[in-house]
């Protein structure tokens, strides 16, 4: 049924999150090598390093997947940061497209996630 074949585009929906801040994270290395270590927006990585287009946006919406990328400039006090986060459209119910979340940051070299309803953050266990 229906319900199994939910499961399956759920836990695909969840591996593509994964993977995508995964690839985020990817592409703000490259972006950060090439600009004395600034960090870029979805926008920005799409027109640089060749980020796929369909992060186009503040809060593109890929695979069931609402993604969120945080930018801090740099400052005298400190450099550049980011952190990203990768929560399902629907959570909870039949039509749920995911029930995990996904975290990473510039200071993280894992990406963090969490099954609990509600957006992952850096203490939470890598994935």
């Amino acid at each position: 049924g229906t319900i199994a074949w939910m499961s399956v585009i759920k836990a695909g929906n969840e591996t593509a999150a994964a993977q995508s801040v995964d690839n985020v994270r990817k592409f703000e290395a490259q972006y950060a090598s090439r600009t004395r270590g600034n960090f870029a927006s979805f926008d920005e990585l799409i027109a640089k390093v060749s980020l796929d287009e369909k992060f186009k946006g503040e809060r593109p919406v890929v695979n069931g997947y609402i993604f969120t990328l945080t930018v801090e400039p740099s400052s005298a006090a400190k450099p550049s940061s980011y952190s990203i986060t990768a929560d399902p459209q629907v959570s909870e119910g039949t039509t749920a497209t995911g029930t995990r979340h996904f975290y990473t940051d510039s200071s993280l070299s894992t990406i963090k996630g969490t099954d609990e309803n509600r957006p992952a953050k850096a203490d939470d266990p890598s994935i």
